[in-house]
């Protein structure tokens, strides 16, 4: 398997995965209008940190594999990602961390700073940044690097 750098690249393209048939319908109309994809999307269990995957030509196919069997092995289906690029995260001010895990080498975190988790409604302006930024990325389609 290939394995990404340790820090991640300027042009990396960073995916949130999309597992629910409505949220992928969803994302898919958004993302053909150039309207913001739905928030829940990038919301997380875990309020200081989004997970996500690192996405680039050399090791796109290995990472949507690993996120297919992953799914697969909760029975549920894999759709594709909401995807973002690293430099617009960045420039949000959210730190993008590589946090490679056993099952997957290519896993990073949006790191959400303190002064956002201070408030609900400024958590919720987080979310809607990213939201706004990211486009669609079909499971089935070839790999684009922005819409």
């Amino acid at each position: 398997m290939i394995r990404p750098p340790c820090d991640i690249q300027p042009d990396e393209t960073i995916g949130r995965r999309v597992s629910s048939e409505r949220d992928a319908r969803t994302c898919a109309t958004q993302s053909a209008r150039q309207a913001s994809l739905p928030l829940r999307v990038f919301r997380h269990n875990c309020r200081y940190k989004v997970s996500t995957d690192r996405l680039r030509d050399d090791y796109y196919l290995s990472v949507k594999v690993i996120a297919q069997e992953y799914d697969e092995r909760r029975s549920r289906r894999f759709f594709g990602w909401a995807v973002i690029k690293q430099e617009t995260i960045a420039c949000a001010g959210h730190p993008l961390i590589a946090s490679p895990q056993c099952d997957n080498p290519f896993h990073a975190d949006i790191v959400l700073p303190k002064c956002v988790l201070k408030s609900r409604e400024q958590y919720h302006d987080a979310i809607v940044g990213l939201a706004a930024e990211a486009w669609w990325q079909d499971v089935n389609e070839d790999y684009a690097h922005q819409p």
